[in-house]
């Protein structure tokens, strides 16, 4: 439903914009890999609402790909791109990698049949 799609990609922006500080580790502390587990979590719910059938379709579900650009889903993906990758690979333990790849996935079903949000 709307509030529960709004919520998880408010918490999916704030997890976005606080990557660095949870998805490496550094002098101020380890990785929290709570909030990894809670990022990859709202990727993949997000994802699966993007197609019909709540999984990964060849069928998209434009209503709800419209909603999630209405909610600006698109910028706040397009953040992760900002990360300075190369530099927080080795102390991310992969974990930034992993975060990526769920990004991408989410973003292929989010554009997947809907040009607007291409």
């Amino acid at each position: 439903d709307w509030e529960d799609m709004q919520y998880s990609v408010a918490m999916l922006a704030h997890l976005i914009n606080t990557s660095e500080d949870w998805s490496i580790a550094s002098p101020l502390g380890p990785i929290d890999k709570a909030k990894f587990v809670e990022a990859k979590k709202l990727l993949e719910k997000i994802r699966f609402v993007c197609s019909v059938g709540d999984i990964d379709s060849e069928k998209p579900n434009n209503r709800i790909q419209a909603i999630l650009a209405s909610q600006r889903l698109g910028e706040e993906l397009m953040r992760c791109f900002d990360i300075p990758y190369d530099d927080f690979e080795q102390a991310s333990e992969g974990m930034l990698k992993e975060f990526m790849e769920s990004v991408c996935k989410l973003l292929h079903q989010f554009v997947f049949g809907m040009p607007k949000n291409q």
